[in-house]
């Protein structure tokens, strides 16, 4: 009787063939679950974002997932084919890998085309924002600071002056300033005010934008070039979505200055500086030493005090000598650099801003006591200082002439205080280096305002 040998029972490997038993691969199931799930979550993540406003942004460690999609799946493959049949997946292996390697694709290219996209309208932006400062518009450069849903509708400078003004610039303190005041003196606005046109400036790196509060903040460098200096700027921009669709801000004291070059010719301005506050604090010591007018009702004050500034402030002296040396020192020290005669130097312009009873009251006075050749003093006692940093140089050369621009504060006892901006000129004949050579060539009054309390005396 011929001997039979019983042969396994068939068995299905899930690739359509009947063979012997074979185990499924650990590893291929990895891959399957692995690449499904990581392509399930890039598909519903597209679709959620392309329906709403939110964009999809997977966090830089979820490269992960379909790198061990893909490296489980190959590995299986390997061990399938080594295995002489007794292991089996290959679909689900390629399966694993196809899904993590397409979906994974798919997003790196939305990732980067929206980064690229993003990164564009940032720098779009905040070249606009240079371009608004270089102008010298301080109120339309400001606005690029405030978020898009609290911006004024207007543009009008007369009528965003008032709304800055109330809204950025009230202070508790009379001393102190408010934002849209410290916004223009900071040294990349002075820097590229000072220069205008003749400054450039281009980014040179931005990072990968980072989706913060609803909306993208982008980090950038700046360099901007003048002919006396180099700064670099660290900055942040921010989006907002707005019915206009996405709008950007500068992010409130986000730029810092990240390094400082200056030229030989910026040293020079640098010393030149020097001079022109040196200039300044000469006549201020010249007038208080004259001591002109009538001793003050006011006990802080030893005789009449002199304002150090334009003659404001200074009672008309008994002693007609006396008043005479003051208005000879006074209207050389303002008048033309140029040697032309007495003219008419009025600070208050539209650029002014106060209350209607202070502007009132304050023109019918200065109006007067500006006029250069002039002996009108009404008795409003002042105290005046000039605040500048010279590791940044002021200096600018304009039409011939090397004028100096600094940032003053004109206190008007016992209830005003004045914000302005003071400019001195010294002809190319004279000596910079010399004191004696800077003129005032104009005084830009910024912003008035009534004070809660009296200033200390400086």
């Amino acid at each position: 009787m011929a001997e039979t040998i019983s042969s396994p029972s068939p068995r299905f490997d899930g690739q359509g063939s009947e063979s012997t038993y074979q185990a499924l691969s650990i590893l291929s199931v990895v891959a399957l679950v692995v690449g499904s799930v990581f392509g399930f979550v890039v598909i519903l993540g597209s679709l959620t974002a392309f329906l709403g406003t939110t964009p999809f942004l997977l966090p830089f460690w979820a490269a992960v997932f379909p790198m061990v999609a893909v490296l489980a799946g190959w590995i299986a493959l390997a061990q399938i084919r080594d295995s002489a049949g007794s292991l089996t997946g290959r679909r689900f292996a390629w399966i694993g890998i196809n899904a993590a390697f397409v979906t994974g694709l798919v997003y790196v290219t939305y990732f980067m085309a929206n980064n690229l996209a993003v990164r564009k309208q940032a720098e779009d932006f905040a070249n606009q924002y240079f371009e608004t400062v270089m102008k010298g518009q301080p109120e339309l450069s400001f606005l690029n600071m405030v978020k898009p849903a609290e911006r004024p509708s207007t543009r009008d400078i007369d009528r965003l002056r008032p709304i800055l003004e109330v809204t950025y610039n009230t202070t508790q303190e009379p001393t102190q300033v408010g934002a849209f005041t410290q916004y223009q003196m900071e040294m990349h606005y002075r820097l590229m005010t000072l220069f205008g046109d003749k400054a450039t400036f281009k980014m040179i790196q931005a990072g990968f934008p980072d989706f913060v509060e609803g909306g993208y903040i982008v980090a950038m460098l700046y360099e901007v070039k003048t002919e006396a200096m180099n700064l670099r700027l660290n900055l942040k921009v921010h989006s907002a979505n707005t019915n206009k669709g996405r709008e950007w801000y500068v992010i409130p004291k986000s730029i810092t200055n990240a390094e400082r070059t200056l030229h030989p010719t910026g040293e020079k301005f640098v010393d030149q500086s020097k001079a022109a506050v040196k200039a300044i604090e000469a006549f201020q010591k010249q007038m208080t030493r004259m001591k002109l007018g009538s001793p003050s009702a006011d006990p802080d004050f030893d005789g009449a005090f002199l304002s150090s500034f334009a003659g404001i402030g200074v009672t008309k002296s008994a002693n007609e000598a006396q008043n005479a040396a003051f208005i000879q020192k006074r209207n050389a020290f303002f008048g033309p650099a140029d040697g032309k005669p007495g003219r008419f130097l009025n600070p208050i312009g539209k650029s002014f801003y106060s209350d209607a009873n202070l502007r009132a009251s304050f023109e019918a006075e200065a109006s007067k006591a500006f006029t250069v050749g002039s002996g009108y003093y009404p008795y409003i006692p002042t105290w005046f200082s000039a605040t500048t940093e010279f590791a940044l140089p002021f200096l600018r050369e304009k039409d011939g002439y090397l004028e100096f621009t600094t940032d003053c504060m004109i206190g008007f006892i016992p209830r005003t205080m004045i914000n302005g901006k003071l400019t001195l000129r010294t002809s190319p004949n004279a000596d910079p280096a010399k004191p004696e050579s800077w003129r005032v060539s104009g005084l830009e009054l910024i912003r008035g305002r009534n004070q809660s309390k009296q200033p200390d005396q400086k």
